[in-house]
């Protein structure tokens, strides 16, 4: 009996765990990072920001290998909490993200147009007035979801949306059965 309560426990507690989500980005960047200052107010103010650890979202507009590793130039897009970029509703500038040569390189492929990202970097400067930050770590996310609603039932057929060929000049199904 206690082995057969020692594997319902150990199966309980394992599909617990899976259905748990990793989170977008280490705490610690997650807790340091800044993510309330768009790359405009960093561009207009970057002695302020010099150094600093940032937590970034945004949608991929290029991506290319360089001599100091791979340049991502991206549409800077609001993160939650937790790191995810939200809709791309609200879109406020752009910025320059540059992985390391010595970390590897990232697939332009893979990290192509339109994808969209999260990212923790440190500000390093600005380029031709576009902020430019080191990335320290990066994810790569599906579209988000955006929820529309149905739309409203056509007036004045309501469901189920069959046509009768008396249908404007009388009530439709049930009420004039078999016509």
């Amino acid at each position: 009996m206690k082995r057969k309560l020692a594997v319902i426990t150990l199966f309980a507690l394992f599909a617990i765990s899976a259905c748990a989500s990793r989170p977008a980005m280490k705490s610690e960047f997650l807790e340091q990072g800044i993510r309330d200052v768009s790359p405009v107010v960093v561009a207009q103010n970057p002695g302020l920001f010099e150094g600093k650890l940032f937590i970034l979202g945004g949608i991929i507009e290029n991506t290319s290998v360089s001599d100091e590793g791979t340049v991502i130039q991206a549409v800077d897009v609001p993160v939650v909490a937790d790191g995810r970029p939200e809709s791309a509703l609200v879109m406020e500038g752009r910025y320059l993200a540059v992985w390391p040569r010595a970390n590897g390189a990232l697939d332009p492929a893979v990290y192509g147009k339109d994808k969209y990202i999260s990212l923790a970097g440190y500000f390093t400067g600005l380029r031709e007035k576009t902020p430019v930050f080191q990335i320290a770590q990066i994810r790569i996310w599906k579209k988000p979801d955006i929820f529309t609603p149905p739309p409203p039932p056509y007036y004045p057929y309501y469901a189920p949306y069959y046509y009768t060929p008396y249908a404007p000049y009388r009530p439709a199904y049930p009420y004039w059965w078999p016509f």
